[in-house]
């Protein structure tokens, strides 16, 4: 299960309960109780604030998942032929 508090939510939540690696139900609750207000269908989530990072750390952060993403490639690769 997670909980989400939105920023301009002030008496409710979204909870998404799961069941394994899949949404069961998305629900809104009441965050003192924990009581179901609603069921939803979905539900949109945006970030508190609108930070973007600056560019030069962007691609270095891009450029160090690339590098990471390569070592587990091939540590992956190489335990197929095993």
């Amino acid at each position: 299960m997670i909980e989400i508090f939105p920023a301009s939510y002030t008496a409710s939540a979204i909870r998404v309960e799961l069941f394994g690696d899949e949404v069961e139900r998305i629900v809104e609750t009441d965050i003192v109780t924990g009581e179901v207000l609603s069921s939803l269908r979905h539900a949109m989530i945006f970030p508190a604030s609108h930070y973007v990072t600056e560019p030069d750390k962007m691609q270095a952060a891009l450029a160090q998942i690339g590098e990471e993403l390569e070592q587990r490639l091939a540590d992956l690769r190489s335990r197929k032929s095993c």
